[in-house]
């Protein structure tokens, strides 16, 4: 049972650090394009101000999303931990099938 366990916080792990590299990366764009709106103002570029602005919500909306992601894993939601929930339903069955062959073997 330990090596389940050490199996499943390896899987949360990867998890979280995808997360983080999403949320880096999103985050750098968003610094990005907040420099472009800055020159595009500055030039009185005001329509492509406009559209970078836009994609910069969408940015932030990510991030947003991504955090209630995060969240939901660190509380076990269901919708979160669905590779958890494969995982131990496959050591389950391999713990089951092992136990099978053993008895039968006797």
């Amino acid at each position: 049972m330990q090596y389940r366990e050490t199996k499943e916080g390896i899987i949360r792990n990867d998890l979280k650090m995808l997360f983080k590299r999403i949320s880096l990366r999103y985050k750098n764009d968003v610094r990005e394009i907040g420099v472009q709106i800055e020159n595009a103002q500055k030039a009185y570029a005001l329509s492509s101000a406009s559209l970078l602005q836009a994609r910069k919500e969408t940015y932030e909306e990510h991030l947003a999303e991504i955090a209630e992601m995060e969240r939901l894993l660190d509380v076990d939601d269901p919708k979160m931990i669905t590779m958890i929930e494969s995982y131990r339903r496959g050591f389950l069955k391999g713990i089951a099938a092992i136990t099978l062959k053993f008895i039968n073997n006797d």
